[in-house]
């Protein structure tokens, strides 16, 4: 993956800096192959990509329904945030949206072989945050 033709270009050299040259390019090329292969071999039958992300969002914070998960595209939405309910709790709604654009920022990373897109945020007010991850040809 060569970010260098995105706009987070800074990713790989941000990872080279806080863990150095040969490191930083490892754990850079690992992240890639990690989505690389999420969104060419994910599908519904328990594969490791689901339980990896059942262990990352475990039930306690997250709810997640899955909608597409094969060779093309991962599709799920997420009907229950950690971080929307402690912000409402504080009553800091506003701060949620920051964490919804993060996932903009942090997934533009992953162009050009996989697209990010989403329509609606809870921390913009939907009910739920949809996350697209397509592979492009």
């Amino acid at each position: 993956m060569d970010l260098k033709d995105t706009k987070l270009f800074f990713l790989e050299e941000d990872c080279k800096k806080q863990f150095g040259e040969d490191k930083g390019e490892e754990i850079f090329q690992s992240a890639g192959r990690h989505y690389e292969k999420l969104c060419c071999q994910a599908d519904f039958r328990n594969n490791a990509e689901i339980e990896y992300h059942k262990k990352k969002f475990p039930q306690e914070g997250w709810d997640t329904q899955w909608i597409r998960c094969d060779g093309k595209e991962i599709h799920f939405d997420m009907t229950r945030c950690i971080y929307k309910d402690i912000c409402d709790t504080k009553d800091c709604p506003e701060l949620c949206a920051v964490f919804c654009e993060n996932d903009d920022i942090a997934f533009s990373g992953l162009m050009p072989k996989i697209r990010f897109t989403r329509k609606v945020t809870s921390g913009k007010g939907a009910d739920r945050c949809d996350f697209h991850f397509v592979k492009n040809k």
